[in-house]
């Protein structure tokens, strides 16, 4: 039992040396926010007959991607700050989101959430 106590106190002296070693003083760059560095999240819905809606407006889909890349744009070129989440009706058929899928690509937009309803 006392090998177990010394070998656990070893442990963590061990530990908290390696710790503060890790946490060495650096001058880090300072970060000023603004509004431009917020994130915009959209949401394109898919119904079941393939139509599309964004924000509430049915659109084609080189309207859609049009407007995606508006909010690119809108963001200084980032895709990284425009997060969309793509819904789709289960009963839709996956071509509408699949093509969806690859026009966002096409504008740099590759973290897509798909949104998905658990049982």
């Amino acid at each position: 039992m006392i090998d177990i106590v010394f070998l656990l106190i070893i442990f963590f002296i061990t530990v908290t040396q390696i710790t503060k070693v890790n946490q060495e003083k650096l001058p880090l760059p300072n970060v000023t926010f603004n509004e431009e560095q917020t994130v915009t999240k959209i949401i394109v819905n898919v119904r079941e007959n393939g139509d599309i809606v964004v924000d509430g407006k049915g659109k084609s889909l080189a309207q859609t991607i049009y407007y995606l890349g508006q909010q690119i744009e809108l963001k200084g070129n980032d895709p990284t700050q425009v997060r969309v989440t793509l819904r789709s009706d289960f009963r839709a058929k996956a071509a509408t989101a699949k093509s969806l899928i690859r026009e966002m690509k096409s504008l740099g937009l590759f973290a897509i959430q798909i949104g998905v309803e658990g049982k």
